[in-house]
C-alpha cells in the first residue's frame, strides 16, 4: 500500500501560491513543467496499479503534504480497509 500526497489537477498546482511570472516565456515554462508534473505523477500511479491489482490510488481533497497529519482519520480509514481486505 502506498499513501502519498500528489496534486491531481493542474489547478491544484495552480493554486495562487507561487510568484506570478514576470514574462510570458516564465509563464510557458512554469506551465509546462506543472503538465510535467502531472504526467509524471499519473505514469507513476498507472504503474503502480498495473504492477498489482489490488493497489489503489486514493484522492484525499484538501490534503496537503503531510496527509497524515491534517487528514489523520481518513488515512487511518483507509489503511484499516486495506488490512482488513489482505488474505489471512
Amino acid at each position: 500500500m502506498s499513501v502519498t500526497s500528489s496534486p491531481s489537477r493542474l489547478q491544484r498546482l495552480k493554486s495562487g501560491r507561487r510568484i506570478p511570472p514576470k514574462t510570458e516565456e516564465e509563464r510557458h515554462d512554469s506551465e509546462r513543467a506543472d503538465e510535467m508534473l502531472v504526467e509524471f505523477i499519473s505514469r507513476w500511479e498507472d504503474n503502480l496499479k498495473r504492477a498489482d491489482n489490488r493497489a489503489s490510488v486514493v484522492e484525499i481533497p484538501g490534503a496537503h503534504h503531510y496527509v497524515f497529519l491534517n487528514e489523520e482519520r481518513v488515512v487511518l480509514q483507509h489503511i484499516q480497509s486495506f488490512l482488513k481486505a489482505l488474505p489471512r
